[in-house]
């Protein structure tokens, strides 16, 4: 049986369809717009949009070329039993890299359904099953809720699911445990129609089916449709249609070819279509090009703050230690921190940041205020004892923000702003910076439109905006508020791009956001975060927001700003750049590679962004992977002796780069790479063969320090007429800096 049918379109005008199977729309050219429930999908060139059993949706086609998939919802029922699912698949409306991937897998099915090869119908299942893994496992938002609760439903399931049977009257009964007059009773007032009419009608529709659509004999349409004979399908036929099976197939016949040829020529342009598109694909993604005139100033976007976020922690000898050596190498510029009006050991705190030329940042949570007026009073006493210590220029330049993350209505905007205006007025006293708000998560894309649409009268004008960003989102399904985990590999970009376009508001202040925390696992602790896919991770991420952001910055720093009592062991998969005891790990180098670059911006692409110093050059790249399936059904319960498991592929990659206008002359080339194979902390450390909980020497730490270092390797290029050639494989999960150093 075939999983997925395949209907090509090309056309104009409005159509209403409805079926009881998934269908999916990928458009190819052109403007199709989908109305379902209301709402418009105004799909572009390939976007995807799912439409679910038993929806009732127009089509508007202005020339659109597109294909529509439907998923046999028998075949479903088979592959997941007593599993419904929802899903929310909408690429106009959201922004997501699984949106790409599903396109890829789309894509391959319509190649592999037009080719003729004797294995064909094999390859198509194996095609179609991905496709399913595919969309329940980054599209569901749960189950429909349970069978039980619907039994109109469950009687329709089961007569899909054994039309072709000799179904009795007192089988089907007994099945749903009542008697048979009670039963009939029963489902003529569910369905509005005997059981037995019903029966036929739904054989009669897939009979139907079968004479438009093969050239099978009456007789093997009928038995196939569930009929016992065909006199009792002739019978049932005629009464119905007022015609033979054979008349109706042979008047709808010319219809059929008409249709043929239609979807041949549909074929043929859809082939070209994807022809043209699979090379342009390969093309760009072959060889990176780097004009070495075409510069920009560089923004270290990813070095604005760090987060410290209580004070009171560095009192802790070990912890300042630790700052140090951050700040030596990424050079912050401010360190953002939680504000209480109960701090006695603030002005301590502060001089020890300001040795380290760390400006203040100060965050103040709405949520636990309990006094408005006595915060401003404590924020104006400090802000005068700071002014008079140090001096009112340097107060001048700290940030003040004010963070309140949470589902906006009329009421919470208005008393938000009630005190942003109260803390505000005493900032103006000291002519300090504006206050900065809201910190909302990008996650709730509906609290932010909601923040942006009620504050539009409290306040004309604010500086800066904040936001977190958390690998999950908030969806709004039949009034139900539920949160779902994202299994985007680029959740963070598409979160920014999805702000973007779907918060005008937002684009009327300021088009770049200003992320002040991010993470990508739904727990405090994961085994990930020490690993070589952390570092991986955050090259991608800053290649990602590059140009689309005023900040990013990791929600922690050190692992020693989490709960002393997980301090236990070596490694506790905290999200901090550098461990307890002092080892750099691979998310450290990652920003420390991005801080080695140069003052000017070049290019990116998806793996690699180029920087350049006068004749000198960077590049930072990754061979990040994308998550496995298995790694979101483990999330809770990840296990390293499945590390190999929790990803789609573990394939090196090779990069080319292609320099043009480039100092003709002599180059030493420095290749740092962080990989498995070297450097990872985590993997050093299994090297050694040791038991994360078991006690090891300082000087065992000592070796674990002088080992979790990036490799180091030395080549050299000749540049002529300006131009060169550079090619880098990486192991997967592997991140490297080169630097290209012209030789005097």
């Amino acid at each position: 049986m075939q999983v997925i049918h395949i209907n090509v379109e090309r056309g104009n005008g409005i159509e209403e369809v409805i079926s009881n199977n998934y269908v999916l729309y990928l458009n190819l050219d052109n403007q199709l717009i989908i109305e379902q429930n209301k709402q418009e999908s105004i799909m572009g060139n390939n976007d995807i949009v799912l439409i679910l059993p038993d929806t009732k949706v127009t089509l508007k086609k202005e020339n659109a070329l597109f294909v529509c998939l439907e998923i046999d919802q028998e075949t479903m029922n088979t592959i997941f039993p007593n599993k419904r699912f929802r899903f929310l698949c909408d690429s106009t409306m959201d922004k997501s890299d699984n949106y790409i991937l599903l396109c890829q897998h789309l894509t391959k099915y319509i190649q592999y359904y037009y080719e003729n090869n004797p294995y064909r119908n094999a390859i198509l299942a194996k095609q179609a099953y991905e496709i399913l893994i595919f969309l329940v496992s980054n599209f569901s938002i749960g189950e429909v809720a349970s069978e039980e609760n619907d039994i109109t439903k469950q009687l329709v399931d089961y007569i899909e699911k054994n039309y072709k049977n000799d179904i009795s009257l007192k089988q089907i009964s007994s099945d749903f445990y009542m008697t048979p007059p009670y039963f009939s009773k029963f489902f003529k007032t569910q369905m509005g129609t005997t059981f037995y009419k019903y029966l036929m009608s739904v054989r009669l529709q897939h009979a139907i089916k079968l004479l438009l659509e093969t050239e099978n004999n009456v007789l093997k349409v009928a038995m196939d449709s569930g009929f016992p004979n065909a006199e009792s399908f002739y019978r049932y036929f005629q009464e119905t249609y007022d015609m033979t099976p054979m008349e109706y197939r042979k008047k709808h016949q010319l219809k059929i070819e008409e249709k043929k040829k239609k979807q041949e020529k549909d074929r043929i342009d859809v082939m070209e279509y994807l022809g043209i598109k699979e090379t342009e694909k390969a093309i760009s993604e072959d060889i990176l090009c780097i004009d070495c005139i075409d510069r920009k100033p560089t923004d270290r976007f990813w070095a604005k703050h760090v987060n410290i976020h209580e004070l009171q922690t560095l009192q802790d000898v070990q912890m300042r230690e630790q700052l140090k050596e951050l700040q030596m190498h990424m050079k912050y510029k401010y360190a953002r921190v939680f504000f209480y009006d109960d701090h006695s050991d603030k002005e301590e705190a502060v001089d020890f940041l300001r040795e380290l030329n760390l400006l203040m940042w100060f965050v103040i949570d709405y949520r636990i205020i309990e006094d408005i007026d006595q915060l401003c009073h404590y924020l104006k006493k400090m802000l005068s004892n700071f002014s008079n210590r140090t001096s009112i220029d340097t107060v001048r330049l700290w940030r003040f923000e004010l963070v309140y993350n949470t589902m906006f209505d009329d009421k919470k905007v208005g008393e938000y702003w009630i005190a942003y205006n109260k803390i505000q007025s005493v900032l103006d006293h000291f002519g300090c910076e504006q206050l900065i708000c809201a910190g909302i998560s990008l996650s709730n894309m509906k609290s932010v439109q909601n923040f942006y649409n009620k504050s539009s009268d409290s306040i004309t004008e604010y500086s800066l905006q904040t936001f977190q960003s958390e690998p999950y989102a908030f969806v709004n399904e039949d009034g139900e508020l539920s949160v779902v985990r994202t299994t985007d590999g680029g959740y963070l970009r598409n979160r920014i791009l999805t702000l973007q376009q779907n918060v005008p508001a937002f684009m009327e202040k300021d088009n770049k956001p200003y992320i002040t925390g991010w993470s990508d696992t739904l727990l405090t602790y994961s085994v990930l975060n020490d690993s070589c896919f952390r570092g991986a991770e955050i090259i991608k991420n800053i290649i990602d927001c590059a140009g689309y952001v005023k900040a990013v910055a990791p929600k922690m720093s050190l692992d020693l700003m989490y709960p002393i009592k997980q301090h236990g062991k070596i490694l506790i998969g905290a999200d901090g750049l550098i461990s307890k005891h002092g080892i750099k790990k691979p998310s450290f180098y990652s920003y420390s590679f991005m801080n080695r670059i140069g003052d000017e911006y070049l290019t990116k692409d998806n793996h690699s962004i180029v920087f350049a110093h006068r004749q000198n050059y960077q590049i930072v790249c990754h061979n990040c992977k994308r998550l496995s399936y298995r790694y979101y059904l483990e999330e809770q319960n990840l296990d390293l002796n499945h590390y190999v498991d929790y990803f789609d592929d573990l394939e090196p990659i090779r990069l080319k780069y292609q320099f043009e206008n480039m100092k003709d002359g002599e180059y030493l080339v420095k290749i740092r790479v962080m990989s498995q194979e070297k450097g990872s902390v985590q993997d050093e450390f299994k090297k050694m063969g040791l038991v994360n909980e078991l006690y090891i020497h300082p000087n065992d730490i000592h070796y674990l320090q002088q080992t979790s270092i990036p490799s180091l390797q030395l080549k050299k290029i000749t540049v002529k007429n300006g131009k060169a050639t550079f090619e880098l494989e990486l192991p997967a999960n592997a991140f490297a800096h080169l630097h290209f150093v012209y030789q005097f």
